[in-house]
């Protein structure tokens, strides 16, 4: 729904303005304090040059309080845009929630060992260098591991990759323990008996939350999240980026969705 509708009229003759999509889609707008359409009167533009600053930020906050587990690198090149760079070990990689629910049971012990994974160029040359894929084939997923590092060996950068896998897998589990951040996994084909095998099992380790975004549904469209049961938040999104242009995300639902599930969470644990 447009914020702005130019096509009809209020009573002062003027463009008339639906509030509740303005203040959803141009998120720094409630903390102005400002009424919608005297924002709107006043700045003459949907996110004013004024605000810009102030959006980057908002936003940045609103993301970093999310964890990525998959299932691909879509949220986590979001999260990149609005300089939010967690570190975070599914942030960019593979994991569907049958891959999550394997790697958690086995304690992530496959990827700790320089033996078990795997390097491949992939992608196109950048900076003059190729970029890595980090394959774990006991686990069935693929890492990316950034533009090759010249002058090493390939033993020394599978040593170099596993013990950066091996921190991320300790750095999960704390963040699994403190059960701060709320862990969000996107899914093309919805298969719900995977992903409630993957909440109850990020439940064993503490009160955690867990954001699973799938496509709209008749009666569902995008912009609508349900509190499934504690903790589990079920969002629906308009679409999913291609896997061959995963910047091309759905940037303005992800922003109302995280922001609609920040605030059903602290809801939920009033």
């Amino acid at each position: 729904m447009a914020a702005i509708q130019t096509g009809r009229s209020d009573a002062l003759g003027g463009a008339r303005i639906d509030a509740a999509a303005y203040l959803d889609r141009y998120l720094n707008a409630p903390e102005t304090g400002i009424a919608a359409l005297v924002h709107y009167l006043r700045h003459r533009t949907f996110e004013p040059q004024s605000l810009k600053q102030a959006r980057k930020a908002f936003c940045k906050d609103v993301l970093a309080k999310f964890h990525s587990l998959g299932n691909n690198c879509e949220f986590g090149l979001l999260q990149h845009k609005y300089l939010a760079e967690p570190l975070d070990l599914f942030r960019f990689s593979d994991a569907s929630a049958a891959k999550l629910i394997r790697a958690l049971q086995s304690r992530l012990v496959e990827l700790r060992k320089a033996e078990n994974v795997l390097l491949q160029f992939d992608g196109p040359i950048e900076y003059g260098s190729p970029q890595l894929t980090v394959i774990v084939p006991l686990l069935g997923i693929r890492f990316h591991g950034g533009n090759l590092a010249l002058g090493k060996t390939f033993d020394e950068l599978k040593i170099t990759h596993a013990k950066r896998l091996d921190f991320l897998a300790r750095k999960l589990f704390d963040d699994l323990e403190d059960a701060e951040r709320i862990f969000v996994h996107k899914s093309d084909i919805a298969s719900r008996s995977d992903v409630e095998q993957l909440y109850a099992l990020m439940r064993s380790f503490g009160p955690n939350r867990l954001l699973w975004v799938t496509l709209e549904e008749p009666g569902k469209p995008a912009g609508t999240i349900e509190l499934e049961k504690e903790g589990l938040m079920h969002a629906y999104i308009d679409r999913f980026a291609n896997l061959k242009t995963a910047a091309d995300f759905s940037e303005a639902y992800w922003l109302i969705l995280c922001r609609k599930a920040l605030s059903l969470a602290g809801q939920a644990r009033a």
